[in-house]
C-alpha cells in the first residue's frame, strides 16, 4: 500500500534520525532545507551537520504553538522538511501540521522522543510524520533503544536490524536508580555532541530482545505517570512558577515529565537544590544550540524545569 509503515530499532533517537534522514535525502534530492523549532535540545544538531542540510529555525509561542504564517514564509514549495516535536509527552498541533503539509508540500519529521506511549486521537504518536522517531530508553529499563517509523520504504535499505554488545557506559547508566551519582560518570560517554559514532548506531542485543518480546505493560506505565503528573500539578499550584496551560492531560497521554517555568536562573538553582535534598532529580531543559541564527522565541523558555513523573516511583511518598 502507498502508506505502508516500516519500523526499525537504533541505539538512540539521534541515530534513528540520522539513518532515516540519510535515506530520505538520498531518495529525494529536491529536499534542500529543514525547519526546526527554536525550542530544541542541541544533542540533535550534529545529525544535520553530518548530513550537510541547510537548517533554519522557526519560532514558537510561549505555549509552544507553531506560527503557520512563519512556516509559510520560510517554506520553498516541495523543497522543505518541517521538523515537529511532541513536547513532554503531549502531541503537537497535528491538525495544523497536516494542513501545512498538504498546502506547502512539506515532508514531515516527527520527533517523538518524549512520547513513545502517547496517542493523538486514536493514533500512536511516533507514527504521524512521513518519518518519526522516539526514545524508548527514556521510559523503559533498556540499555539503549529508539524506534524509527518511516513510510513508503524498503526495509533492506536500513541499518537498524543489526544488534551489538552493550557498552560499559550503558550498563553503568542503567543502574542510575540505585546510585544516582553514576549518572555523571555515564553521561560523559552517552550524551555529548562528540559521542556521535555512526559505526555504533544499532540497539544492543539485550534491549532488542526486550523490545521485541514486548514485556512491558504500557497501560500501567501510563497510569502511574499520569498519577505522578497530577501530584505535581496539585503540589506546585501555589508556587512561583508558570505552567504550560495548553497541555491537556487525558488517558491517551503518557507524560514524560511535569514541565513548568521558573522565574530566573537563581530560582532554577533553588528548585534543583530542593530536589536534590529530597532525592528528586529536577533538571533545567533543554541544553540549547550555540549556533549562528539561533534565538529562543521567549526568554521564559530558558527557564523550563522538569519535575520527574517516573513510573518506578510514587512521587507523593518521596515527600
Amino acid at each position: 500500500p502507498g502508506n505502508k509503515k516500516k519500523f526499525f530499532l537504533y541505539k538512540s533517537g539521534r541515530y534513528a534520525l540520522y539513518h532515516g534522514l540519510f535515506e530520505i535525502l538520498k531518495k529525494n534530492n529536491n529536499l534542500k532545507k529543514i525547519l526546526i523549532p527554536s525550542f530544541v535540545c542541541k544533542e540533535i544538531m550534529p545529525v544535520f551537520k553530518e548530513l550537510r542540510i541547510n537548517v533554519e529555525f522557526y519560532q514558537l509561542s510561549d505555549g509552544l504553538r507553531i506560527d503557520a504564517e512563519e512556516i509559510r514564509d520560510k517554506t520553498s514549495i516541495g523543497e522543505t522538511i518541517l521538523f515537529v516535536i511532541n513536547y513532554f509527552g503531549f502531541p503537537a498541533d497535528w491538525e495544523l501540521v497536516n494542513t501545512l503539509k498538504k498546502e506547502l508540500g512539506l515532508f514531515i519529521i516527527e520527533d517523538n522522543a518524549h512520547s513513545p506511549f502517547s496517542k493523538y486521537r486514536d493514533t500512536n504518536l511516533g507514527s504521524l510524520g512521513d518519518m518519526s522517531f522516539n526514545s524508548l530508553r527514556k521510559f523503559l529499563p533498556l540499555l539503549s533503544g529508539s524506534e524509527l517509523c518511516i513510510k513508503n520504504t524498503d526495509e533492506n535499505e536500513f541499518y537498524g536490524e543489526r544488534t551489538r554488545r552493550p557498552s560499559t557506559e550503558e550498563i553503568i547508566y542503567s543502574l542510575r536508580h540505585l546510585k544516582p551519582s553514576l549518572i555523571k560518570k555515564s553521561k560523559k560517554n552517552i550524551s555529548t555532541d562528540e559521542d556521535f559514532d555512526l559505526k555504533c548506531s544499532s540497539i544492543d542485543y539485550l534491549s532488542n530482545l526486550l523490545v521485541n518480546k514486548d514485556y512491558f505493560n504500557k497501560a500501567v506505565i501510563t497510569e502511574k505517570r499520569i498519577k505522578n503528573y497530577k501530584f505535581w500539578k496539585d503540589y506546585l499550584k501555589n508556587q512561583d512558577l508558570e505552567y504550560f496551560d495548553d497541555l491537556v492531560l487525558n488517558k491517551n497521554i503518557c507524560p514524560y515529565v511535569f514541565p513548568c517555568i521558573a522565574q530566573d536562573e537563581k530560582h532554577i538553582k533553588t528548585i534543583i537544590e530542593w530536589g536534590f535534598a529530597n532525592g528528586i532529580n529536577i533538571i533545567n531543559w533543554p541544553k540549547l544550540p550555540n549556533l549562528t541564527g539561533f534565538t529562543l522565541p521567549s526568554r521564559k523558555l530558558k527557564n523550563v524545569v522538569f519535575y520527574p513523573v517516573n513510573h518506578q516511583y510514587d512521587i507523593e511518598k518521596l515527600l
